[in-house]
């Protein structure tokens, strides 16, 4: 892929990268899309032939690192934050973070802490697969949130992987 930049550091750890993102969607969004597909009554591969691994697509994993900042810090720069949103994603997968942030929209308008379970990914959909399902599948409402007081020293790590299926209008 020559018309595609590489950050240094990604070069660096491509060989641990590269494994690891095709596990991802091997083992956890593949079973997913098909779980999914079986339960709408569609062909298996009604999601897969729409996202082939070794396909151009627009799967990314995001990495992020947050320093532990006073509670002042987040207080003054609350307004600027990613608020309630959805993503764009069809499948969106969280790893477990050090951290507690993570809150999603219940259907009675409450904003809802997401417990981290160890070792365990959340999953959100997202707009594409919302569209995709004609609604039946919600796209998740949620943001992130400062830190709970007594986690506001730790530094919060995270790894999200955004999966889009290949959609061609024709």
């Amino acid at each position: 892929m020559k018309d595609v930049k590489i950050h240094p550091f990604v070069k660096a750890h491509w060989d641990e990268i590269a494994p690891f993102h095709r596990k991802l969607f091997e083992r956890v969004a593949k079973p997913l899309y098909i779980l999914i597909a079986i339960m709408l009554e569609l062909p298996e591969d009604y999601f897969i032939s729409r996202n082939a691994y070794d396909k151009r697509s627009e799967d990314w994993l995001r990495w992020m690192m947050h320093p532990p900042r006073p509670r002042e810090y987040y207080d003054a720069v609350e307004s600027y934050g990613i608020g309630g949103h959805t993503d764009q994603s069809s499948l969106t997968l969280l790893f477990e973070q050090n951290v507690a942030g993570l809150q999603m929209l219940t259907t009675d308008g409450v904003w809802k802490w997401v417990k981290p379970v160890p070792g365990g990914i959340t999953i959100n959909a997202g707009e594409l697969f919302s569209h995709l399902t004609k609604g039946y599948v919600k796209a998740t409402i949620h943001r992130v949130h400062a830190p709970v007081d007594d986690q506001l020293s730790e530094e919060r790590l995270g790894c999200i992987y955004f999966s889009l299926m290949n959609v061609h209008i024709s």
